[in-house]
């Protein structure tokens, strides 16, 4: 255990310099301890939630209702379930900005839910 911390504090400095364990095969590495890998990503809530998945029957429901989005939402959601399905570099990385009460968390729980539900 003491072993596996220390390697992935090891790696965490490495990461933050441009590189990693993996690239130093004289060193043990982070995938020999793979319980402690996950036991690790799932103290954090968000990635916990991924891996335990989603009600399929809500997503589908929420994408089903993708016609009440506006214009604007359904522009936007466009875009980004196209790159998303269509992956170009340059393409990957969007900002959704604007007020509050302009539907933006709705154009998210949409797009979520479409990515979800294609299991990407």
């Amino acid at each position: 255990m003491v072993k596996f911390h220390t390697l992935k504090s090891l790696n965490d400095l490495l990461l933050a310099n441009g590189s990693a364990v993996a690239h130093f095969e004289d060193l043990p590495q982070l995938c020999e301890y793979p319980h402690l890998v996950l036991d690790l990503l799932l103290q954090n809530n968000l990635i916990r939630r991924e891996m335990e998945g989603y009600n399929h029957d809500v997503l589908q429901e929420t994408v089903d209702q993708e016609h009440l989005l506006n214009g604007e939402q359904r522009s936007v959601y466009s875009t980004i379930i196209n790159a998303v399905d269509n992956p170009t570099p340059g393409n990957t990385l969007f900002f959704v900005d604007g007020p509050g009460g302009t539907g933006k968390s709705t154009l998210l729980k949409h797009i979520l839910a479409k990515v979800r539900l294609s299991g990407k």
